[in-house]
This record gives C-alpha cells, structure tokens and sequence, in this order.
C-alpha cells in the first residue's frame, strides 16, 4: 500500500523542481539556438536556389529558357541599378 501513497522528501522535491528548471533551460537555450540558425539563409543561397529550380523546370524538354546569371553578375546588375 506503501507504494500508492509515496510522500517525497523535501529534499528530493527541490532537487525535481530545481531538474525540471534546468531542463527548461536547456529547452529555450535550444530553441534560441535553431532560430539563430535560420538567420544564416543569405540571399545568395535563396537566389542559387531559385535559379537551380528554374533550371530543372525545363530539364528534358525542348524549350531553352532565359538561364538566370550566376549570383555574382546579378548582384553586379542590381549595385550598377541602384546607383
């Protein structure tokens, strides 16, 4: 019966509370840290990508599209626009 109605110790509650807390932060600390990571997409990486998606669109067919330049010549075009 002894088994059902388990009391903790004092002791062993604020080691569990105090468990529990660290445990809540490491959660934020890894939650803040896969955010962080997201910050790492470049715009370079996002055209790169854009511009393999295109490319693939037209794979096999007869079609020849207008291929995108690479990053360096947009980024290039786009600098000599805004000036």
């Amino acid at each position: 019966m002894n088994q059902f109605f388990h009391v903790r110790s004092p002791l062993s509650q604020r080691m569990f509370q105090r468990t529990r807390c660290m445990a809540k932060a490491v959660l934020v600390v890894c939650g803040v840290a896969l955010l962080q990571a997201c910050a790492y997409l470049s715009n370079e990486s996002v055209y790169e990508g854009l511009r393999g998606a295109d490319k693939t669109k037209t794979t096999g067919t007869t079609q020849t599209p207008a291929a995108l330049p690479s990053y360096d010549r947009y980024d290039k075009a786009r600098d000599a626009l805004k000036k």
